[in-house]
């Protein structure tokens, strides 16, 4: 779990707090601090789960790659081959 997701809850939480406090105190710039608290948090622990996703896709992606590469190993070697056979052939010869 990403640390900005803790931060994120940590201040939203706060903020609530801090509203309902000025919200009994009758302090308005105490309930809008509150508020501003509040959306600053959303927007950490927004920040915090898309990090955390993006962490999850790059190894869901690093895990299938490595298994590619494991399970069809051949078809691996032959494109390099074919690269270095273009690279070798003559100027003149090259189609692409």
């Amino acid at each position: 779990m990403d640390e900005n997701r803790i931060s994120g809850t940590a201040r939203n939480v706060g903020g609530k707090v801090e509203e309902g406090l000025g919200h009994v105190t009758g302090d308005l710039k105490t309930q809008a601090q509150g508020k501003l608290d509040q959306a600053a948090g959303a927007a950490q622990d927004l920040y915090g789960q898309t990090a955390d996703a993006a962490r999850d896709t790059a190894a869901t992606f690093d895990k299938w790659l490595r298994s590619t590469i494991e399970t069809q190993p051949y078809s691996a070697r032959r494109s390099r081959h074919r690269l270095a056979a273009w690279q070798v052939a003559p100027a003149a010869l090259r189609t692409n």
